[in-house]
């Protein structure tokens, strides 16, 4: 009987300390205080969300099948963090396709705080930033320093670069194609029409040649 008092006694000696050391050691926020700080001087701030999803590299994974189960899974992720933000004003500039566990958020003051608040839901919150590469980070991440370093730094070599052209399929990529149309559409009407206004805009006679504006 004593033993088994003395037995409980110590788990609960075990359990006020491990309570008193949980309590000892905050959680740091999702959100930085700066971050706070700089959507309430400039109305938003454009932020990456990182999300609390189990990810891995797409060419990693098994099958295609693995690779659609993890895009179906990141896209309700992102949903839910949508779903909380809905009535605050904010902007989703990107989601990444379900590709990454990532989306890019431009957020009012009142859109950052629900997003401190989903923990469990969101991993970390970070300031979007554009961050050049210098050749100080992309030199080594090709491993031309060590290629320098063995002697062979090009001399006497001829380098071909093939282009095949630019996929247009892509919808940045198409977008892209369909305003530069509509410029040069534009560019086209606007010197026919100084060329020649009234056989132009009155189709009398066609507008051969424009020798000055």
């Amino acid at each position: 009987m004593r033993i088994r008092r003395l037995s409980a006694g110590a788990l609960i000696s075990l359990l006020v300390v491990s309570l008193a050391s949980r309590g000892g050691t905050a959680e740091l926020p999702l959100v930085a205080d700066e971050l706070h700080v700089q959507a309430a001087a400039r109305g938003t701030v454009r932020v990456i969300v990182r999300l609390n999803s189990l990810f891995v590299p797409e060419g990693l994974l098994a099958s295609p099948t693995h690779v659609l189960g993890q895009r179906q899974a990141l896209r309700a992720a992102q949903s839910t963090v949508r779903q909380h933000l809905r009535g605050l004003r904010h902007r989703v500039a990107r989601e990444f396709g379900g590709r990454l566990p990532m989306m890019a958020i431009e957020a009012s003051p009142e859109a950052l705080q629900m997003l401190a608040s989903l923990r469990g839901v969101i991993a970390a919150v970070y300031e979007d930033v554009p961050v050049p590469l210098a050749l100080a980070q992309s030199v080594p991440l090709i491993n031309a320093d060590k290629v320098w370093m063995a002697g062979y730094d090009g001399t006497g070599q001829i380098v071909a670069i093939l282009d095949t052209g630019v996929q247009k399929r892509p919808r940045l990529l198409s977008r892209a194609a369909r305003s530069s149309r509509r410029r040069a559409s534009r560019r086209t009407r606007s010197a026919r029409a100084r060329c020649a206004p009234a056989a132009w805009r009155l189709r009398s006679r066609p507008a051969r040649r424009c020798l000055a504006p």
